[in-house]
Parts: structure tokens; sequence; C-alpha cells
């Protein structure tokens, strides 16, 4: 299980305040209970009440309540307030503290909690999720050591591997910024008070990894043969307007003209966009050069396994954090059924990046063991740089 402690900062330095922090673990099954702790940072001359409030659409369901206790904080104590709720339904809530007292600040009183059907399910997304990240972080070796062992980058395509590190840079910048910058945070909560910040150290370790990774890719580029292959010139004016985006927003930043917040979230966007559109170019370059020599297989395979497990653990946490029962529908067939769709709906970008994935990574399956035979390394070689030829000087379709 994991432990939740809310943390803060008094807003004013002048007039510090005693902070309200609540500490609880935020996964749960039905049948156990719930204990949160309140604990002031600092003792008060006098005593103050703290209500314990639950935010959330079913709150009611899960809790039976919404104003839930009652407690009161002694003077000049710093002894926890201890609740105990036991939960009698599935979901996801926000249990907050809240006091009239003008020397509580209460900017980060709050925890988010979740109730789930079985610890089991839970330990099974837990144990998907990291089958998903592994299988991405694997995925990029493959290529590499293809490059590598044949001295060559010929077959693979060049505006992939500019849009594939553009993205992962930009993705890297958000994780970053997010994870480690205090100023950061505060205009994340700012924005969203009872939001815990959106990025986990794993999400910093792969974006950074991804970009060193592709960025390796990209210095083999100018060391191996490349057999002639370039980048079009469509691909290079859109990744320079891209970058001189960012360039003229981070100055906007330094200079407060723009809200940094704002910043990161263009990084984040675009990472979203060039992700959808960066396989494109290597499938085509497949098919007019009726070949996948030089592609690795290998990249597919992990690649389109992370996808699978990404959107399958999407539909484990639904099902463990969801109402969920059968119903019948118009063809009267029994379908299951849940309330709890925010996994899924509250991250369709997870979700749309899995599909696209699994999408194209199916494409290149077909191009590599059905359509195009796999040849001699001789032979390939050939007929590689031939269909290059042709690709580059008899066709400006992407350029």
């Amino acid at each position: 299980m994991l432990r939740s402690t809310s943390q803060t900062v008094p807003a004013d330095s002048s007039k510090p305040k005693t902070v309200l922090n609540i500490e609880a673990n935020t996964d749960f099954v039905l049948g156990s209970t719930v204990n949160v702790e309140i604990i002031s940072s600092s003792p008060i001359n006098k005593s103050i009440h703290v209500t314990l409030f639950c935010d959330g659409k079913r709150c009611s369901d899960i809790f039976d309540c919404v104003v839930c206790e009652n407690r009161t904080i002694s003077a000049f104590s710093t002894t926890p307030l201890n609740f105990s709720l036991l939960p009698k339904n599935v979901g996801t809530v926000t249990l907050f503290a809240n006091t009239s007292s003008k020397y509580v600040d209460l900017n980060r009183s709050f925890v988010n909690i979740r109730i789930g059907h079985s610890l089991v399910i839970d330990y099974l997304a837990f144990l998907v999720g990291w089958t998903y990240f592994f299988s991405w972080a694997l995925a990029f070796i493959p290529q590499i050591w293809k490059n590598f062992r044949r001295k060559s980058v010929v077959g693979l395509n060049f505006e992939f591997l500019g849009l594939s590190l553009t993205g992962f840079i930009f993705y890297a910048i958000f994780n970053v910024c997010l994870y480690f910058f205090s100023s950061f945070q505060r205009a994340y909560r700012a924005s969203d008070p009872r939001s815990g910040i959106p990025v986990q150290l794993n999400d910093v370790g792969f974006s950074v990894y991804a970009s060193v990774m592709t960025g390796v890719a990209v210095v083999q580029c100018f060391f191996y043969e490349t057999g002639g292959q370039k980048m079009s010139r469509s691909v290079k004016m859109f990744l320079i307007l891209v970058w001189a985006a960012a360039a003229i927003l981070f100055a906007l930043v330094l200079f407060d003209h723009l809200n940094k917040l704002v910043y990161i979230y263009y990084l984040s966007y675009m990472k979203l966009a060039l992700t959808i559109f960066k396989y494109a170019p290597q499938a085509w370059f497949n098919y007019k050069r009726k070949s996948t020599e030089g592609w690795s297989i290998g990249y597919v395979v992990l690649d389109c396994i992370g996808g699978v497990f990404s959107i399958i653990q999407m539909f484990l946490l639904t099902y463990n954090y969801g109402d969920t029962f059968v119903a019948l529908n118009c063809n009267h067939h029994f379908i299951l059924c849940s309330d709890e769709w925010s996994y899924i709906t509250g991250n369709l970008t997870k979700l749309g990046l899995g599909l696209v994935t699994i999408m194209f990574d199916a494409l290149f399956m077909v191009q590599h063991y059905y359509c195009y035979s796999v040849r001699s390394d001789d032979e390939s070689r050939s007929i590689i740089l031939n269909s290059i030829q042709k690709f580059y000087h008899g066709s400006d379709s992407l350029s």
C-alpha cells in the first residue's frame, strides 16, 4: 500500500501558521478500515476544532457521509487526531480537513483515497505497469544493437528519429520540472489545489533514459553508413518551428510574460502530437522500399507489448476501483459495466498513445512477416540501397 503525506509551506512567512498534515494509506479494499491521522506542525495556544470532510460524487455511497467526523486539537498539543472510517463500497474520493481557525494553513490538508475490490487485482495492475515500463525501456536496445552490428543505419528512417528525439526531450523536461522544481509544483497546485503532482520518479527516469537512447541512435547516423538517406525538408521545417516555438515560450517565461505551467504543458502536448505521427514516416518508408531491412523487429515487438499492457492496466484499475455490475444491452447481450471510468476517460492521452502504438506496431509486423520476405544480408543490402536511391531521387512525396 502507498502512504500519502501532505506537505506544504506557509503562504505568508511573516505570519507563520500551523500546517495541518493528513497522513493515510491511499489504497484500501472493502472490509478494511480507513485510518486517517491529522497532525499539526506546531502547537497553538488555543484549542481548534477540526472537521473531516469527504469530497467526491460517491462519498455518500462509500462512507455514508460528507461531513464525517469532528475532533478537537487541544491547546499547545501536537498529538495526532485519529479518524476511522469503514467503506461500504468501492471508488475514489478525497478526504480533507477544515477548521475555522485563522491560525491554520489548510492548503494541503487532503488525501486521495481509493477503495478497491481486491488487493490481488491491485498487485496485478502494479505488475502489469512495470511490465509495460520495462518493455518500452528495453525496446530501444534492439535497434541500437542492430545499427552497431551492421555499422549501418540504412533502413532506419531519419524522420522517425527526429520526431522521437524531440518528443522524448520535451517529455523529459516536463517531468523533471514538475518532479524536482518547487516553483513548478506550486504553480500546478495553484491550478488544481486538491491534486497530487502527476509525475513519479519512474516517469522522470524513463523520459531521460528514452532521450539518451534515442540520442545514441541519432549519433550513430553520423558515423555509420547511411546509404544516402536524409531527412525530408517538410519534417526539417516542422521540427525547426516546434523548437523555435519552445524557445520563444521559454523566453516569455524568463521575463514573466507567460505562466511556466503553460510552457511545460506545451511541451507535453507536443510530445503527444509527435508520438501520434512519428511512426508514419517509417511505415511509409518501408512501403516505398518494399522492405523492413534495417528496421528492428525487436523494437516493434517490445513496443507493442508495452502498448498492450498499458491498456490492460487501465482496465484492471477501472474494474477494481469501480462499482462493476452486469447489465443487459439493447441487443440482449450481457455486458460488464463500471461506474468508475476515470482511469480511462481521465487519461485519454495514455489510452490514445497505447492504441496508436499497437496500430502501427501491428502494421510493422504485417510488413515484416507477411508483405516483405526476409533475405540474406548481402541481398538485403543491395535491395535496400537501390530502393533508397529510388525513394529519394524518384519520389518527392515526403519532401
